[in-house]
């Protein structure tokens, strides 16, 4: 897929920088930077750390990604999960997170999911879905009964990969149905759009 190119924010301080001079900056100034005895003022005024999650997450969040989570968002709709969650109580936010107006002790938590860098493969994208899960376990009986759990990929065979991954996620959250049955994931295909949903 093409892509335009990015621009990446500096250290949360709003600064623009493209992807060639940011490579120009770690072949030029960086190297002569290291090399002075302000090391400690330079990395207090720079986090690395936070300035490559940054980038990442520049790479994670596209166009296609956002389009999958319209379609789930959608899709959720469909459920009759219309009425708007803000944040899981750790404070983490899926994509899609919704409750439903006449059964308002359902959830819904989905994310969306661009095969082309967030597969079963990407140990951060599999950790990070864990984490929604044990959420909402934690949720169940307080003050909800149960819900959805989905994820939306572009990607049919990354849908099939998805299901024993995510059965397997939310063995370890304990999820279980009302009648004790453990978790049985399944894909379906939305009409005309390149859009799978993983869902139970």
């Amino acid at each position: 897929m093409k892509r335009g190119r990015r621009r990446t924010r500096l250290c949360g301080c709003g600064v623009g920088m493209d992807a060639g001079l940011l490579l120009q900056l770690t072949q030029t100034r960086l190297p002569r930077m290291l090399d002075t005895k302000d090391l400690t003022t330079f990395m207090e005024k720079i986090s690395v750390r936070k300035l490559l999650e940054e980038i990442m997450e520049e790479g994670r969040v596209g166009p296609e990604h956002e389009r999958l989570k319209r379609d789930l968002t959608a899709w959720a709709r469909e459920q009759n999960f219309t009425q708007a969650y803000k944040k899981l109580p750790n404070e983490s936010e899926p994509d899609v997170i919704l409750t439903s107006a006449a059964e308002p002790w359902f959830l819904f938590v989905g994310d969306a999911k661009d095969s082309e860098n967030e597969t079963v493969d990407t140990t951060e994208t599999v950790s990070r879905i864990q984490g929604y899960f044990r959420q909402f376990a934690d949720l169940l009986g307080n003050p909800y009964r149960g819900g959805y759990l989905a994820i939306a990929t572009n990607n049919a065979q990354e849908a099939a990969r998805w299901v024993p991954v995510l059965n397997t996620l939310a063995r370890g959250a304990l999820l279980k149905t009302a009648t004790r049955v453990g978790p049985d994931f399944r894909v379906v295909r939305l009409p005309a759009r390149n859009t799978w949903v993983i869902f139970w």
